[in-house]
């Protein structure tokens, strides 16, 4: 899935978004929305100080990392 969100361009593939809703759907302590809430609210900060420097991100990638 691609779009475009203040001129910067998302795109999140199909099983990093399969494994997050099966980490929420599993998850029986509530902690992995928690979780999720918190690591949003860090990114948001690291596009914050990117912006207040006047670099602003043009493509941000969400997707499963690989075993090297």
């Amino acid at each position: 899935m691609t779009f475009t969100l203040f001129r910067c361009r998302f795109t999140i593939s199909f099983y990093f978004a399969a494994m997050l809703a099966a980490m929420l759907l599993l998850d029986r302590t509530g902690i992995m929305p928690l979780s999720v809430f918190a690591a949003l609210l860090h990114e948001a900060g690291h596009f914050l100080i990117m912006l207040a420097c006047g670099q602003a991100p043009r493509e941000v990638t969400l997707q499963m990392g690989r075993a090297e």
